[in-house]
């Protein structure tokens, strides 16, 4: 058994005990909703707030990649955006010229989300997320933000206090000064370390639960189980890589087979070069002699030597043939097919 499969049942179940957010969509100012450990059930009528509360739930655990507002939707498409939410649209309006989306907070704004989850041994895991900008922009990427994990219960009172009027700086350095918490500047690393805070397995879990809040309508119920339900696997690539690796493997030992029969072909190559070495020191030899034999015993001593000259040359002929030979047939033994 795991480690982590071990510490998840000593600490029993974990469940979500409280989900607090400021100025994030109609909920002005700061609001927080305290869930049972049995069950709560959020009602209300149409616009009154209860599918923007549950979306600040899945602005924690998958940012800007949440669809928003998926069970009004009926989960076909989302008609909210991270941006909407923190700038409180509320319908639009024409000026004659163009429509325009009508905002609770149009100039600078903070947006504070936090959820507080507790374990059946008494341990709290808090989520909480931060986006400010001081510019009347409606653009997402001009939206700073700051994501951490606490091992603690941190409220978002808190952490709103000591930011402040936006001491951005002022917030990450007593982030970083608590020992229980962790801020992140970038949400795939805070995401990963609160799925190993709430012992999420599963990487899909969050997207499951986003998927499970516009369950009015399902499609296609295979497709949902697949992606989302069971657990993420690399068996094809696992699979790819093997093929790969023995392609890799084959060529090695073609490679081998390649080198085995070159050193087949020219292994008698090293008796060759001393022969050629031999026949040359005879010819030089025999020539030295031959010529200082012409001076003293005229010619018919020299061509005595000179057959000798002529019948070593073409053993070395026939020795350079059979060198010639043996090249050839390791260059075939190496030719592809």
């Amino acid at each position: 058994m795991s480690n982590m499969t071990s510490e998840l049942f000593s600490c029993g179940q974990i469940r979500l005990a409280e989900l607090s957010v400021c100025n994030w969509g109609s909920f002005h100012g700061l609001h927080t909703a305290r869930i049972d450990p049995e069950g709560t059930l959020i009602t209300g009528d149409n616009g009154a707030g209860k599918s923007t509360l549950i979306d600040g739930l899945m602005a924690l655990l998958l940012s800007s990649k949440a669809s928003f507002n998926m069970a009004a939707a009926q989960g076909d498409r989302s008609d909210r955006s991270l941006v909407s939410y923190i700038r409180g649209s509320h319908g639009t309006s024409h000026d004659g010229a163009q429509t325009k989306t009508n905002y609770k907070r149009e100039g600078a704004v903070v947006s504070g989300l936090r959820a507080m989850y507790q374990a059946d041994d008494g341990s709290v895991i808090t989520l909480a997320a931060m986006f400010w900008n001081t510019k009347p922009t409606s653009v997402a990427a001009d939206f700073k933000r700051i994501y951490l994990v606490a091992k603690r219960n941190l409220s978002l009172e808190e952490l709103l206090k000591v930011f402040g009027e936006g001491e951005a700086r002022q917030l990450k350095k007593v982030l970083r000064d608590d020992p229980l918490i962790a801020p992140f500047d970038a949400f795939n690393d805070y995401q990963a370390y609160y799925r190993v805070c709430l012992h999420m397995d599963n990487r899909n879990a969050p997207n499951l639960l986003s998927r499970a809040l516009g369950l009015k309508k399902i499609d296609d119920l295979t497709t949902l189980i697949r992606d989302l339900v069971l657990e993420p696997n690399n068996i094809r690539e696992d699979a790819r890589s093997a093929v790969r690796e023995f392609d890799d493997l084959v060529a090695t030992h073609q490679q081998l087979l390649d080198a085995r029969s070159q050193h087949e072909k020219l292994n008698g190559l090293p008796d060759i070069e001393n022969t050629l070495n031999e026949c040359q020191r005879q010819i030089e030899s025999l020539s030295a002699e031959r010529d200082g034999l012409s001076i003293y015993f005229g010619e018919i001593y020299a061509g005595l030597w000179q057959q000798r000259i002529v019948k070593i040359e073409q053993e070395l002929a026939a020795v350079r043939h059979k060198l010639a030979e043996l090249s050839r047939q390791a260059g075939d033994a190496t030719a592809p097919c």
